[in-house]
C-alpha cells in the first residue's frame, strides 16, 4: 500500500487544483496552445471541491464495477478493489493522453500491464480486451436507449450564448 503521505499530497494538489483562480490559470493556457477559446470557471471553491467529490464517487463506482467485471472472469480477491480501481483509472489516462481515436490499443496494453502484478499476462490481456469491449458495449446499449426513448428526435444544442432553433 502507497505512503499515505502520497495520499494526502494528491488531495491537497487537487483541492488546490480547483480553487477558482489556479484553475482559470490553467484554462487561460489552453487557448495559447490550441489557439482557440475556452470556457472559464465561474463557480466557487466549494462548487469545484464537491465537482471534485462527485468525479471520485465516480471513479469509485466505475472501479467497483471493473472488479464485479474482472470477478466475472477471473478470481479475483475484494483486498484488490482499491488496486483495481487505479488499474482502471490510470488505463483510461492513458489511452486519453494518447494521439490515437479512443486511445485504442494503449489503453488495453497500459491495462494488461497494470494487470501484471494481480494476473498472468495472458489473463491480463484477455481481460484488456474485454473490458474495451464491455465499455464499447456499454455505450452502444445507453446511446441506443436514449434513441429509443426520443425517438431519435434529439434537437442540436446552441452554442454558448445562442438561443436555440425553435422547431
Amino acid at each position: 500500500m502507497p505512503a499515505p503521505w502520497i495520499a494526502v499530497a494528491v488531495t491537497a494538489a487537487a483541492v488546490t487544483i480547483v480553487h477558482p483562480r489556479v484553475l482559470n490559470a490553467i484554462l487561460g493556457a489552453i487557448p495559447r496552445l490550441l489557439k482557440k477559446n475556452v470556457i472559464g470557471w465561474n463557480g466557487s471553491w466549494l462548487g469545484g471541491i464537491a465537482l471534485l467529490g462527485l468525479t471520485v464517487v465516480s471513479w469509485v463506482m466505475y472501479g467497483g464495477a471493473y472488479y464485479l467485471f474482472i470477478r466475472s472472469l477471473t478470481p479475483v480477491p475484494a483486498s484488490a478493489v482499491p488496486v483495481l480501481t487505479g488499474v482502471n483509472a490510470l488505463a483510461f489516462v492513458a489511452g486519453v493522453l494518447t494521439p490515437l481515436p479512443g486511445g485504442l490499443g494503449v489503453r488495453e496494453a497500459a491495462m494488461q500491464q497494470l494487470l501484471l502484478p494481480l494476473l498472468p499476462a495472458g489473463v491480463a490481456g484477455v481481460i484488456s480486451v474485454a473490458a474495451r469491449l464491455w465499455s464499447v458495449s456499454a455505450e452502444l446499449i445507453g446511446g441506443a436507449l436514449v434513441l429509443a426513448f426520443t425517438r431519435g428526435g434529439l434537437q442540436a444544442v446552441a452554442p454558448l450564448g445562442e438561443e436555440p432553433a425553435g422547431p
